[in-house]
């Protein structure tokens, strides 16, 4: 991957609570604009993990999601790395329930640290 901005790597749920619950679009399109712009310059992204989880509901947040896809990040050999640190070495506690080897899907959240820690976070 080439070497990411600094700027924010977010997950699914503040984008779910953002657009679905507390900041939609049509009514608060400022501030999207404004989020918007920081996809643009690559300084908002997420884990393609994370489309795959909006991708549950077919929706308006998936709509905005499907033309905001470039901000959905493929996993690399950077993040795999960090990635298989996460699924196997806690970190001081913090990944303790974090990764349900039982379920038969990933959840985003340990492709997101590992997005994170990829790009210097």
């Amino acid at each position: 991957m080439k070497e990411l901005p600094l700027g924010y790597v977010i997950d699914t749920n503040s984008l779910i609570d953002l657009y679905r619950r507390w900041y939609s679009r049509d009514i608060f399109l400022t501030l999207w604009e404004k989020f918007e712009s920081l996809i643009t310059q690559g300084l908002m992204i997420s884990s393609l993990q994370a489309f795959k989880e909006i991708e549950q509901k077919d929706d308006d947040l998936l709509k905005w999601a499907k033309t905001n896809r470039d901000m959905f990040k493929d996993l690399d050999a950077i993040q795999e790395k960090y990635l298989r640190k996460i699924m196997n070495e806690p970190i001081k506690g913090f990944n303790k329930g974090l990764v349900n080897i039982r379920k038969l899907k990933s959840d985003a959240d340990p492709f997101v640290i590992a997005l994170a820690k990829a790009k210097g976070g």
